[in-house]
């Protein structure tokens, strides 16, 4: 696993997100329940921006949009778009079920550090 400082922890209060640029991909992190998230900004399911997405004190990330469901600790989908009700089915015929992208994040000396896989055959 890399670390990489994306921020200050001063630069994302509680209650707030922001996008951060981090090695060419766009990370959104979100600090919610007095903990820091690092997640993809867009929805797997139709590419709805999650930067007003829910987050419940589980850990869940709603999208805005059809309402499809994340656990934030791993990504995996907990409901795929069952909104709105009557064309839900319709919604997750579009794209097949796929996980949101996760980062795990470590908090410490006034610093958020997103984690990224190290690169296969990296020196």
């Amino acid at each position: 696993m890399r670390w990489v400082a994306v921020l200050r922890e001063d630069e994302l209060g509680q209650g707030s997100r922001r996008e951060v640029q981090v090695e060419g991909r766009t990370v959104l992190l979100a600090h919610e329940q007095g903990r820091v998230y690092a997640f993809a900004p867009r929805c797997p399911h139709m590419g709805a921006p999650l930067m007003e997405a829910a987050i419940g004190e589980d850990g869940i990330l709603t999208c805005p949009r059809h309402h499809s469901r994340f656990d934030l600790a791993t990504g995996e989908p907990v409901a795929w778009s069952p909104w709105p009700p009557v064309l839900g089915s319709v919604f997750r015929a579009v794209r097949r079920e796929r996980p949101l992208a996760v980062y795990p994040v470590l908090v410490g000396d006034g610093v958020i550090c997103v984690g990224f896989p190290d690169e296969q055959g990296a020196a």
